[in-house]
């Protein structure tokens, strides 16, 4: 490889780990501050959201430390010789599919917290489903909020607002990204897609989702994994934070 391409790699790979360190260090910082504010209340629905906090640590903070791992040095791990597959892409890919996962347990909490404030929904469904007759869980309950005529809802302002704001990020973004990680999930396969065209392949642009006979069947566009991380921790703040500041 060419010294000059060579060096420009490293120093992107560089620039990448000072900004995941970064992101890392926020994301714990978010945590605690969430933690440190609810453990002063002594109310009980304030309370239960500091317990559901408490018990769901793992649920929080599990997608930006495989995000972080990510970006730690795979070389000292992946020095091994005579093997037919790369031990770092593996690694990498392995990194992703469990950070598909997170992401979507992430979401799926949601719902927990969102309970506490909105009782009528099946929380045991999760964010759940708001298409044709599978529909179920939160987001249906949001869904069916907004169905309703103004004179017939019992929210009005801020929580429409938050309703209206729940259900966009479903159609924008979450509904296709749940849709995903049920086909990984279920005897499916998560494989990058690279951009061929592109001088230097550092990382997928997408990718190919499998089914168990490893036949394709559709195409996850996830050409930024931390655009897709930041978007799934922004909604979870923000039903987090409305479910606390209107308990």
């Amino acid at each position: 490889m060419d010294e000059e391409l060579k060096k420009y790699i490293t120093n992107l790979k560089r620039a990448a780990r000072r900004r995941q360190k970064k992101q890392f260090t926020s994301r714990l910082l978010k945590y605690h501050c969430y933690y440190t504010v609810l453990s002063n209340y002594e109310r009980d629905k304030m309370v239960k959201v500091f317990e559901l906090l408490e018990n769901e640590q793992t649920a929080y903070l599990s997608p930006i430390i495989l995000w972080y791992l990510g970006s730690l040095d795979k070389s000292r791990h992946t020095n091994m010789q005579n093997l037919m597959f790369d031990v770092g892409d593996t690694i990498r890919d392995v990194v992703n599919e469990s950070l598909l996962h997170a992401l979507r347990i992430l979401i799926d909490r949601t719902a927990l917290f969102a309970h506490i404030l909105y009782p009528s929904f099946d929380k045991g469904k999760g964010f759940g489903n708001a298409d044709g007759n599978k529909r179920c869980g939160f987001i249906d309950f949001v869904s069916q909020e907004l169905e309703k005529p103004s004179s017939e809802s019992g929210y009005k302002g801020k929580e429409l607002e938050f309703f209206q704001y729940v259900k966009s990020e479903y159609d924008n973004w979450i509904h296709e990204f749940l849709q995903a990680d049920n086909k990984v999930k279920h005897n499916g396969s998560l494989r990058p897609l690279y951009d061929i065209s592109k001088p230097i392949l550092i990382a997928p642009d997408a990718y190919e989702l499998r089914n168990k006979n490893q036949q394709r069947n559709a195409t996850l566009e996830i050409n930024d994994w931390e655009e897709v991380m930041n978007k799934a921790y922004a909604f979870f703040d923000a039903v987090f934070e409305h479910v606390t500041t209107t308990i």
